[in-house]
């Protein structure tokens, strides 16, 4: 099984996507706000532009202006389904990202079990997940 997905975000929505919630406050929230926006904008530096990923059961393959990247789920150290993004990393590759916005909403539930069965305990739910963004 296969699930392709299309999408083609600006910095500023993967900055969007991948930013700590407000909510998280005082000393350490805040620290965490900086390091992730310092890590956002890394990602965002490689996940802007048209792009196509194709997940399977051996992995997923991104598709964008910079070339193909082939990430194997034995290599990927977990995947993180946050409000409005799954987000993947890897020491070869990187941090992926599959914003919610490229999956219809119908095929979210499936594609996250999907996902969970792939990766086994490196799937993490962050802030809710998907459900806490609708």
């Amino acid at each position: 099984m296969e699930y392709v997905y299309t999408y083609d975000l600006s910095r500023e929505e993967v900055e969007g996507l991948l930013a700590v919630p407000v909510e998280s406050t005082g000393f350490f929230g805040g620290l965490k706000r900086k390091m992730s926006a310092a890590g956002a904008a890394r990602i965002a530096d490689r996940s802007t532009g048209p792009t196509t990923v194709v997940l399977s059961g051996t992995g997923l393959r991104l598709t964008d202006a910079r070339g193909v990247r082939e990430l194997r789920w034995s290599d990927v150290h977990y995947v993180v389904e946050r409000p409005g993004v799954w987000s993947t990393q890897d020491v070869a590759h990187g941090a992926a990202i599959i914003p919610g916005s490229a999956v219809p909403e119908s095929e979210r539930a499936a594609l996250a079990q999907q996902l969970r069965t792939w990766v086994g305990r490196k799937y993490k739910v962050r802030e809710g997940g998907m459900a806490g963004s609708v």
